[in-house]
């Protein structure tokens, strides 16, 4: 996958630089056994990039001051919120999830998880 393929799959990282994005196709290459993933490998691929850039470009948004969505800090953040009378209630086991497991702060991270199981991991010695 080059970098002009990734952004016709993945629009909405169009302004992000050729270079930037092959950083991480060549980073989702060595995570990822072709053969293993065999018809899903290019989909692996996007996903793995798309997933980085994503943290990434959220992680210099918080840095900069300039964040605009919720970050993944803890579950305490997410349990609940309330304004005058109206109460907001979120489960806190999906945040501590996603505070544990890095791939399931963005949706092509949750996407490449699935992927990822599908293909297995093959053999393990421990």
């Amino acid at each position: 996958m080059t970098p002009a393929e990734f952004k016709v799959f993945y629009p909405e990282f169009v302004s992000e630089s050729d270079t930037r994005i092959q950083l991480y196709l060549d980073e989702a290459v060595n995570m990822m056994d072709m053969c293993r993933w065999g018809v899903w490998y290019e989909k692996g691929l996007g996903l793995y990039t798309a997933h980085q850039l994503a943290i990434a470009n959220y992680n210099a948004s918080v840095a900069s001051g300039s964040a605009g969505g919720a970050a993944v800090s803890g579950a305490n953040d997410w349990t609940s919120k309330s304004v005058g009378d109206v109460s907001v209630s979120r489960d806190a086991s999906i945040a501590a999830k996603q505070v544990s497991d890095p791939w399931l702060r963005t949706t092509y991270g949750q996407q490449w998880v699935y992927y990822r199981n599908l293909a297995g991991i093959g053999a393990v010695a421990v």
